[in-house]
C-alpha cells in the first residue's frame, strides 16, 4: 500500500469522523456493519479488533474494544494527530496531520488497515507518550505542581481531558489561573471554540507531556 494510498483513504473517513462528532457518536464502538460498509478495506481480524477479541500486539487492545486507560487505549485518534500538528506549529515546525499519521505508522509498522482502526478508535496511552516524547523535545510528569512550574516557564502541556468510559481527548494546556484553580487549554480539533477551562481532576493523570524549545527548561 504506497503512502499516496493511505492518504486518499485518510481523506475519506476524515467526513465520516466529522459527522460522527457532530452526532455525539466519535467515542462510541462503531457497528460492524456500519463500518465494513464504509470500509469494505477492512479484514475480518481488524473488524474483530472493534470488539475487543484482537490482542493487537503492540498496545494491545485484547478484550477492551476501545480500551481503558489501564489497558493502554482510549485517547481519541485524529484528535491526537492534530495536536501534534498544533504544537508542531506553535515551535514554528511544518510537519502536519498526514505527516504524523505516516510517522506513527511508520515507527509501530502499522499496516493501513491499522492505522485506521487507530483513527477512530483512538491511540494506546503507552504510544501516546512514547510517540509524543519522540517526536518533539518534553518532558512527561504526573503532578499538577510539574504542570504547573511548565506552564510558568512557557511550556504548553499535551493532556487528555477524562471524557468518562476510559475515553479521553487530546488537547494542550496553556495557563494556570492560581486564584479560580482552573486550567486554560486549547483543543486543537475544535480551534473556533478558543480557549477552555478545566480543573486539575478533569484531566487523565499521567498524561502530561511539557513541549519546549530545543532550549527550553522543563521541571
Amino acid at each position: 500500500m504506497t503512502p499516496k494510498t493511505i492518504k486518499l483513504w485518510l481523506n475519506y473517513i476524515h467526513p465520516i469522523l466529522y459527522k460522527l462528532k457532530n452526532q455525539r457518536m466519535k467515542r462510541l464502538k462503531l457497528n460492524l456493519d456500519q463500518l465494513s460498509r464504509e470500509l469494505e478495506m477492512l479484514d475480518n481480524e481488524h473488524l474483530c479488533g472493534i470488539k475487543g477479541s484482537w490482542d493487537g500486539g503492540y498496545g494491545s487492545y485484547n478484550g477492551g474494544g476501545y480500551g481503558g486507560y489501564g489497558s493502554g487505549g482510549g485517547i481519541d485518534g485524529y484528535c491526537y494527530f492534530e495536536t501534534l500538528e498544533y504544537l508542531t506549529s506553535h515551535f514554528g515546525g511544518t510537519t502536519d496531520i498526514n505527516g504524523y499519521m505516516a510517522l506513527y505508522r511508520e515507527e509501530y509498522g502499522y499496516t493501513a488497515g491499522d492505522m485506521l482502526l487507530t483513527v477512530y478508535r483512538g491511540t494506546t496511552q503507552s504510544e501516546y507518550v512514547q510517540f509524543t516524547t519522540y517526536m518533539f523535545n518534553s518532558r512527561y510528569m504526573y503532578t499538577g505542581g510539574q504542570v504547573n512550574q511548565n506552564l510558568n516557564a512557557g511550556n504548553p502541556v499535551s493532556a487528555v481531558l477524562d471524557m468518562g468510559n476510559d475515553v479521553g481527548h487530546s488537547v494542550v494546556i496553556q495557563g494556570y489561573n492560581q486564584t479560580t484553580g482552573q486550567y486554560t487549554y486549547i483543543d486543537p480539533g475544535n480551534q473556533s471554540a478558543g480557549q477552555q477551562t478545566a480543573s486539575f481532576n478533569d484531566f487523565v493523570v499521567g498524561n502530561f507531556i511539557a513541549v519546549g524549545s530545543s532550549g527550553a527548561t522543563f521541571y
